[in-house]
């Protein structure tokens, strides 16, 4: 299926520039999509889609919404927290309704490290291994270390998420 429209009164965008906003597919149906670098648009949940409220208890998705002021432990006003957590309300063709939330998946942060506007240049390589052994960020406004976000750093894995990043490759 392809996105034939946002509605931009729905978007949302954190400071990690993940992205969630309310659109609709080329079949008509509303869906919220989210994307988040690198791995780019992803539907996260659409009419028609089931949902497991609980055990035995499967429902079938009839509108979505993505509002600002939802979300129980998301600040007033806020749809997308910094975590990734996003807030939405799904209606069901049982005449039920809810809000839901859950975290986009983060892929990697961007390959310019060092936030020096250029990349990829190989000084990114040579800064993310010079604070990742404990220096000091050259610029000044180096990223941080946690690169594949996986919440555990430092780590090897970060070191050869980079090196994939780099070279074009997924994180």
């Amino acid at each position: 299926m392809t996105i034939t429209g946002l509605r931009l009164n729905a978007l949302f965008i954190d400071r990690h520039g993940s992205v969630v906003a309310g659109c609709h597919l080329s079949d008509g149906f509303q869906a919220i999509v989210t994307w988040s670098y690198p791995e780019g648009p992803r539907i996260l949940v659409k009419r028609g889609d089931t949902v497991q409220i609980a055990p035995g208890d499967i429902r079938t998705v009839n509108t979505v919404s993505v509002q600002p002021g939802i979300g129980g432990s998301l600040q007033p006003q806020q749809t997308l927290a910094d975590d990734g957590r996003v807030a939405f309300s799904i209606s069901f063709s049982d005449g039920s309704s809810g809000i839901f939330s859950t975290v986009i998946p983060r892929g990697c942060d961007p390959i310019d490290f060092n936030r020096d506007g250029l990349y990829p240049d190989n000084q990114d390589l040579m800064d993310y291994l010079t604070v990742f052994g404990g220096g000091a960020c050259p610029t000044g406004a180096c990223g941080d270390l946690d690169f594949n976000n996986n919440g555990l750093f430092p780590e090897n894995a970060d070191i050869e998420a980079f090196f994939s990043a780099f070279g074009g490759g997924g994180c």
